[in-house]
């Protein structure tokens, strides 16, 4: 992108740059929606199997809540939607160094207390409990 934006403005097209700056707002309406989306899901799903502490799953449904509001800034010119655009991009900044910072840690602890084995312990009590449920079913 960094190219293209080079070499559009060596050319000192200001309808080009317009454009491309429009077209950049534009695409905000469809990519803060779903990024919004998939933070949700993970902090949905790190909910149910408490991967995480609750405090980071309620910044994360909050994160996902600010980024399907600010999508509408280009939609709905006004004030107070660009604050929460900057708001949220604050927000994504402060969620993914603290998952990254999490995930760091819980790696390093599986690895040096046994983790992986104990998860491989646990597959494969899971999958020894799944057949003894289809046989009982069968029998």
């Amino acid at each position: 992108m960094q190219v293209v934006a080079n070499h559009i403005a060596a050319t000192h097209d200001a309808a080009v740059i317009r454009t491309l700056l429009e077209l950049n707002a534009e695409i905000d309406t469809f990519k803060l929606p779903i990024l919004g989306i998939m933070i949700a899901a993970a902090s949905w799903l790190s909910w149910r199997v408490q991967a995480l502490p609750p405090w980071l799953v309620w910044v994360g449904a909050v994160e996902a809540l600010l980024l399907v509001v600010a999508s509408g800034n280009s939609l709905f010119p006004g004030e107070a939607l660009p604050i929460v655009l900057d708001i949220s991009a604050l927000g994504l900044l402060v969620w993914t160094a603290a998952m990254s910072v999490l995930m760091g840690w819980r790696s390093r602890a599986v690895r040096a207390g046994g983790g992986l084995a104990t998860l491989s312990s646990a597959v494969k009590d899971t999958s020894s409990s799944d057949a003894q449920i289809k046989s009982s079913q069968s029998n």
